[in-house]
């Protein structure tokens, strides 16, 4: 998933570019600069939570945390 958050942050930015040079009209060209923003946002948050490790969750199952953890009284 990182790579494809890392992928999608230069599409953001060439949305950003394309619609600088294209749209000579200022509501259009806002518009999609802020569509370009907001999927450079997306691809980020998508490469972030690609990087993130795995926390083990308080109320999983005691078969799902592990064998040392069932020893503990």
């Amino acid at each position: 998933m990182k790579y494809a958050g890392l992928l999608v942050m230069p599409a953001g930015l060439l949305l950003c570019i394309a619609a600088i040079i294209l749209f000579p009209a200022p509501a259009p060209r806002a518009a999609f600069v802020l569509c370009g923003l907001a999927v450079e946002a997306m691809g980020l948050a998508v490469a972030v939570r690609g990087h993130m490790g795995l926390r083990p969750s308080p109320h999983a199952p005691v078969f799902a945390r592990g064998v040392e953890e069932e020893k503990r009284p």
